[in-house]
């Protein structure tokens, strides 16, 4: 099991570096072993957990007991988001060939609702050539209204390729091996979009035909309609600065960039997101009211001093990219303070960065959530 540097606590907190080590400031309230840390001026990193598949040896009996013990633990510890993967097959970034175990993305997020009460649950991303748009806003919706509102709608537009990388054979990725259908990327694009306006036509209850140049729906009915209002928070996932950050700028309320060495995702996350806004601009939105989320690498051993500082350094307009090899990874998000939900539900643990600064996290793991704990200050008594 990996054991990774988590952040956790039993209520919400904010996760400090200092000299002398890591510690919590519970409320945001200002600490006397660390007065000078925490200014007005400052945002918070919301923290998640992504699960991106079991290791090659689980046994198909023990994947329920570690999803629902991995859940609990993340929704105790006041994470702010558990997310799943939409692949059928173990994709090669994981370091797991493709027949690594791996649960339908749906199906899991319905288990994972059932297990939780406060962690915000979604796709990293969902693919739109993999589910006709009609049944896939069913299935979100159903998992919002099951969960209490607390599903994020993860979409993007696929594999960035319209070929398959040289030496990756057609019958380990997913599309070719299950016989799904998977268009040319220009048009995975076009159905992206499509599917992002057919959405929010069945979140507004708007049931009328809809005549698009890809889909036609008779009657999208949606019934019953989402808890969340208007509708689930939409990320937008990829970093494409003329089709995905465009659609980020007129549909997304979150998008997700990319801080991945060594695997040919590594943005310059300083000009992604100069370019998103331009992108508001030109489109008329308001560049603050978009979450920007960024996934990264984190090593299963790390100095939990060097990771925090890692997070912080996404966002310096000159980030330098480690080189090692991780076997788990990490998204977060850029937000202003004081997020919540809407239902009231602080989104939690939280680390204080300075202004322009990432504002939240999702950690994505291979394996079960270890057992988690925290340090006390100077002169306070260690809590685990």
């Amino acid at each position: 099991m990996s054991r990774l540097p988590h952040l956790s606590a039993p209520d919400p907190v904010w996760p400090i570096t200092a000299p002398c080590g890591w510690y919590w400031q519970s409320h945001g309230r200002p600490g006397p072993w660390l007065p000078d840390r925490i200014g007005p001026t400052m945002v918070t990193m919301k923290i998640g957990i992504s699960m991106s598949g079991f290791p090659m040896a689980t046994g198909a009996a023990a994947m329920g007991t570690l999803l629902s013990r991995s859940a609990r633990r993340a929704d105790e510890a006041g994470f702010d988001s558990l997310w799943t993967m939409d692949h059928f097959f173990q994709i090669p970034i994981t370091g797991q060939p493709p027949e690594a175990p791996l649960l339908e993305a749906y199906a899991v997020l319905a288990f994972l609702a059932a297990q939780t009460h406060r962690i915000r649950l979604g796709t990293m991303v969902t693919c739109v050539a993999y589910r006709h748009p009609g049944v896939l806003i069913k299935a979100v919706t159903s998992i919002d209204v099951l969960s209490g509102g607390r599903v994020i709608f993860g979409v993007g537009a696929g594999a960035p390729f319209n070929e398959l990388p040289p030496g990756r054979p057609p019958r380990d990725f997913e599309a070719y091996g299950l016989g799904i259908p998977f268009p040319p990327l220009a048009e995975r694009f076009e159905r992206l979009e499509e599917v992002v306006q057919i959405a929010l036509q069945m979140w507004r209850g708007d049931d009328a035909p809809w005549q698009g140049t890809h889909y036609q729906l008779l009657r999208p009915l949606n019934s019953p309609n989402t808890l969340q209002h208007p509708h689930p928070p939409i990320l937008i996932a990829g970093s494409g600065e003329r089709k995905t950050l465009r659609l980020v700028a007129r549909y997304g309320d979150m998008c997700n960039l990319f801080d991945l060495p060594g695997t040919g995702f590594a943005d310059d996350l300083k000009h992604k997101l100069d370019v998103l806004r331009s992108h508001c601009e030109d489109a008329g939105r308001d560049y603050d009211a978009i979450e920007k989320t960024v996934s990264t690498f984190v090593e299963p051993d790390e100095d939990r001093a060097r990771f925090l500082d890692h997070l912080a350094g996404t966002g310096r307009p000159r980030h330098q990219p480690r080189h090692s090899q991780p076997q788990t990874a990490l998204g977060r998000s850029h937000s202003g303070p004081g997020s919540s939900d809407g239902a009231g539900r602080s989104r939690h643990p939280q680390q204080r960065l300075g202004p322009r600064q990432p504002t939240a996290a999702t950690i994505m793991l291979a394996d079960e959530i270890p057992t988690l704990t925290r340090r006390a200050s100077p002169g306070r008594k260690p809590i685990t």
